[in-house]
């Protein structure tokens, strides 16, 4: 065990030695500390859902650097619930970067203000808080999910945030992926394996893991990547009606323009790190396509 507070080591070691220093039988904890392992009182809760009008995202002038590199440059940018956004640029201008924060993947959130759900980042809640609201979709993560395991076990480890499923699911849960498999058109593949299924099944499969836990936010990087036509429409007509069901807040990110989602209401477009447009997705794209 390694004990460690206001950033200094108090003491490492043998569990029960490090233990025995702190908590022992008849004595209470030292003010002000609570004893390794408990949760201190107080400690902030997972957050309901917050309300139509609230913020499900916010960004204020956020830059993150690396070793003197500016990959973000005073980035603002506010996501509430009910609207859809395009993210938009160029490789490079830093799309990968900004998600990594919304992701809560990348340490430099806690140096700026990033709150996700309207809790600041590094106000009490755990990288798990973060995931198991947000649902995601990316190239990476079809690239690295295990091929053995069925098309329902792919969706079912989405309640777990998993890559793979290694715990046992519920009957209530298990019956919720099959039928959210069957919205997708994926009802006639629940046992095949993953590596069995066409590239475009399998990057549907994925988009019923992130979908499966009914998530306030759901982050789509560039979830066509790799897509022929037919199954690029099928995955995009497919956003485009969850979109509609306003159940989900969508964050579409992409550099292809022409496949954009029609519910997509608004666009944010980066350049070299920074917000070059922003704004309601009609004006934002008028904008583009005048130039």
């Amino acid at each position: 065990m390694l004990r460690v507070d206001h950033n200094r080591v108090l003491a490492q070691g043998p569990k029960k030695e490090v233990l025995s220093r702190y908590v022992s039988k008849g004595r209470s904890e030292p003010t002000g500390q609570s004893a390794p392992g408990r949760v201190p009182r107080g400690r902030r809760k997972v957050k309901e859902d917050p309300p139509a009008e609230a913020l499900l995202l916010e960004l204020r002038k956020v830059n993150i650097s690396y070793e003197g590199t500016h990959i973000l440059k005073g980035i603002t940018w506010e996501v509430r619930k009910g609207e859809h956004w395009a993210l938009l640029g160029p490789n490079g201008a830093g799309k990968t970067t900004l998600l990594s924060l919304i992701l809560g993947d990348n340490p430099q959130a806690y140096a700026n203000h990033v709150a996700l759900f309207g809790a600041k980042r590094g106000s009490g809640e755990t990288i798990w808080d973060v995931k198991s609201r947000i649902g995601w979709v990316a190239p990476e993560l079809h690239l690295h999910y295990p091929r053995r395991f069925s098309c329902l076990e792919v969706a079912c480890s989405g309640f777990f945030d998993s890559v793979g499923l290694f715990r046992r699911v519920t009957p209530d849960q298990r019956r919720a992926a099959e039928s959210l498999l069957g919205e997708l058109g994926m009802g006639d593949r629940l046992e095949r394996s993953f590596g069995s299924l066409s590239h475009g099944e399998q990057r549907m499969a994925l988009l019923g893991r992130a979908l499966v836990k009914r998530p306030p936010l759901l982050v789509l990087d560039e979830p066509c990547q790799g897509l022929d036509e037919e199954h690029r429409r099928w995955f995009v007509d497919t956003v485009d009606g969850f979109g509609r069901r306003g159940e989900t807040t969508i964050v579409y990110v992409t550099h292809e323009w022409d496949e954009l989602p029609s519910v997509l209401t608004h666009a944010l477009l980066l350049r070299k790190g920074r917000v070059a447009r922003r704004g309601p997705m009609g004006e934002v794209m008028k904008a583009l396509t005048s130039r």
